[in-house]
């Protein structure tokens, strides 16, 4: 059983069915109620009650994949989705996020709600996102 968008209702399917406009995908990351692609461009559908799509609290749903224009010329390499909040890989380790924050799942040092990226300092390695929160490998090189 699949959640297929159409016409801003949300309809439970129980066949495959293909996303229109997506092609060459090369990195696919869905949450509880949305989903992100990446090729080049970074699009995002689905729910955002949480600005967990990256284009802002105005948008509550998205039925149809939308570039997030914050991250045109951005080189993404990953990209993750939580419950109702998104990390964001860079080609220099740094990360993008946004989305629900309610218990500092961001990573962003307090807790609240962020509804468009916000570009973390963090120089990561890796990361995963699980449900409800995030996990960042990192190095760190101390003098």
């Amino acid at each position: 059983m699949s959640l297929r968008l159409t016409a801003k209702v949300c309809v439970c399917c129980s066949v495959s069915d293909r996303v229109e406009g997506l092609g060459g995908v090369v990195s696919l990351a869905c949450g509880e109620n949305h989903c992100l692609a990446v090729w080049g461009l970074v699009f995002s559908w689905g729910l955002n009650s949480h600005g967990q799509l990256g284009l802002g609290k105005e948008v509550s749903l998205q039925p149809t994949p939308e570039l997030v224009l914050s991250l045109t010329g951005v080189a993404v390499t990953q990209i993750s989705a939580g419950g109702s909040h998104t990390l964001i890989l860079t080609l220099p380790g740094l990360v993008y996020c946004c989305g629900a924050n309610k218990a500092g799942q961001l990573g962003l040092n307090r807790v609240d709600e962020k509804g468009t990226d916000h570009l973390s300092s963090w120089r990561i390695q890796n990361k995963v996102t699980e449900g409800r929160f995030s996990l960042f490998l990192y190095l760190y090189c101390r003098k």
